[in-house]
């Protein structure tokens, strides 16, 4: 005995109803304009260890599914055309979205809820809010992934990029062969390519029809393998128990194949002029035209070229993870069993997932001194995940992939659907090793096609959980059945994406920019959403400090500041201007 006297339970906004005293299973805590939590005991968090399987949680996952739009569609993009310097954006992309993931955990280290509920529960209450992040999470559900993931598979295929022209990769007397068409003709289209592409402004040569037809014919078969890509994305989300369980071995297995293969590059074919010019620019320090090194926000250009806008907010949007895909980290923290989590369940795969179920609503612990101590030890374990797993895989995931292709093919504008070809075709033209083309093109293929997989994930689960929480009439179903949910919103989203493939057939560019203007406005205001959610429904004793506050606002300003610049590019390129 101590003599310190233990303080006493208490509940977040009013005590628990009189029938309920005496009965924690029957106690309620209101909750804002939804039905009330119930109340429970805080779990114990598990001892921190640094031991492999101790370290798979949330954050690695989260960083494995990183690593695509930004790390690979924009990062490599952006870096060719423009040099490190605009490093520092993914930098403080990834930095505000740590503090963003810890305070949507935060929430559901409390009551066991994703965040997105939270944000359901704030007046004017679910109603007005469907309406708002249906709208801002539109453009997010664009299939833009797979558009991009079929261009490196297609090309592994063919040996080269699909739809070039075939002058590019054959010699005259094959291509003249091949088509029947004149030597002259062959010859011209191999002296004067740009002759006979579309430049803007500029009406191109029309090409000869039977290269036409072959340049057609291999568009085609990308698109129809985009297709197939996002379909069969679908698959490992139908079996393995917890659909959590499945996402993690797929991203584990991404970060060692990926980062394994590009730090190899790195290592061995990148200078050390390169490794300097990217770590620099993840700090705003870049070298001007004469050679000296100092702080900037902006790189040089010639004189008359001017900033893609669009451009570098993608490229900040998707650094990390970006728009409500970060709210996916507090889904999977309750998935995982973190927290409140623990009592509240998980959403089962279709297969396997019998014997799981997941509650219709959440539940909060009483505040006491012991509850406090076992809230520390969480905080430890969140830390932990986002500061050192998360950070460090998404910091890596964005560098290292932007390295090699500022090696390969520096200065180069190049559509983002064919970076994983342009970066494979530059490293067997500097080493002379053909086996570097398909080793790249799969690296490309790898790093989209589990990013597509937890967008896909993401979006369903999202409106899951809204659903199963939010809707009266799902109440009546068992915690079990609320695969029934996901598995409906699943197909739904599998007709969208391929109407949207179909519509903007070719055009994997515009889908990603549309994307990502409307990502970094879903991020920048749910960030002072989030901080409403933790600010009026939290117990006093958990609410965030001054610094989580500050950080949230920040990462609000900064992420509505790229949506509204970028805004206007976005809307040409929708027009086709």
């Amino acid at each position: 005995m101590t003599g310190k006297k233990e303080r006493p339970a208490r509940f977040l906004m009013s005590d628990p109803p009189a029938e309920a005293k005496g009965n924690s299973e029957s106690q309620t805590v209101p909750a804002g304009m939804m039905p009330p939590w119930s109340v429970g005991e805080l779990p114990a968090p598990p001892r921190l260890s640094w031991n492999p399987r101790g370290l798979i949680g949330p954050g690695l996952m989260m960083a494995g599914a990183a690593i695509g739009g930004g790390e690979w569609v924009f990062g490599p993009r952006v870096t060719a055309q423009y040099g490190g310097i605009v490093m520092w954006l993914a930098s403080a992309s990834i930095l505000l979205q740590v503090f963003y993931n810890l305070e949507v955990m935060r929430y559901t280290l409390y009551c066991g809820e994703p965040i997105l509920t939270g944000f359901f529960r704030i007046v004017p209450g679910p109603r007005f809010w469907t309406g708002l992040y249906l709208f801002v999470d539109f453009f997010g559900i664009w299939p833009y992934l797979a558009a991009h993931a079929a261009v490196p598979l297609s090309a592994a295929l063919l040996g080269h990029l699909p739809g070039a022209l075939p002058t590019d990769y054959l010699s005259v007397d094959q291509v003249v062969a091949r088509t029947r068409l004149p030597v002259e003709v062959v010859l011209e289209m191999k002296e004067h390519p740009a002759s006979f592409i579309v430049a803007k402004g500029q009406p191109p040569k029309p090409l000869p029809e039977p290269i036409e037809k072959i340049v057609r014919s291999e568009r085609d078969q990308t698109h129809w393998i985009s297709y197939g890509i996002f379909l069969l994305c679908f698959v490992p989300l139908i079996f393995g128990g917890k659909i959590y369980n499945s996402l993690e071995r797929i991203m584990v297995i991404k970060i060692v194949l990926v980062l394994g293969y590009l730090i190899f590059l790195g290592l061995f074919f990148v200078s050390s002029s390169t490794w300097a010019e990217i770590f620099a620019g993840l700090i705003c320090l870049g070298k001007g035209s004469d050679g000296r090194w100092d702080f900037r926000l902006l790189p040089q250009l010639p004189a008359g070229a001017a900033i893609d806008w669009a451009l570098l907010g993608g490229f900040a949007a998707i650094a990390g993870q970006g728009g409500l895909t970060n709210t996916q980290v507090s889904s999977y923290a309750r998935d995982k069993g973190w927290g409140m989590g623990a009592l509240v369940g998980a959403i089962p795969s279709m297969v396997g997932g019998k014997g799981i179920t997941l509650s219709h609503t959440g539940k909060v612990f009483p505040i006491s001194t012991p509850a406090l101590q076992r809230w520390k030890g969480w905080w430890r374990v969140i830390y932990r995940d986002q500061w050192v797993i998360w950070l460090t895989g998404c910091i890596l995931g964005v560098a290292i992939p932007s390295l090699v292709s500022l090696e390969f093919i520096r200065g180069k504008a190049i559509s983002g659907n064919q970076i994983a070809a342009a970066t494979a075709q530059g490293i067997v033209d500097r080493t002379g090793l053909n086996v570097f083309w398909f080793l790249t093109l799969l690296c490309g293929f790898i790093v989209l096609v589990p990013s597509h997989i937890g967008q896909v994930d993401g979006i369903v689960r999202r409106w899951t959980d809204l659903i199963w929480t939010g809707n009266r009439r799902m109440a009546r179903l068992e915690g079990n059945q609320v695969k029934v949910i996901y598995y409906f919103l699943l197909t739904l989203y599998a007709l969208w994406g391929l109407v949207i493939l179909t519509w903007l057939k070719g055009q994997a560019e515009v889908i990603s920019k549309a994307a990502t203007v409307f990502m970094n406005f879903a991020l920048g205001f749910s960030s002072f959403h989030t901080l409403a959610v933790n600010w009026f429904l939290l117990p006093r004793e958990l609410k965030p400090g001054w610094i989580p506050r500050l950080a949230l606002c920040c990462c609000g300003v900064f992420f509505l500041g790229l949506s509204y610049i970028a805004l206007p590019e976005l809307i040409r390129a929708l027009r086709g201007g």
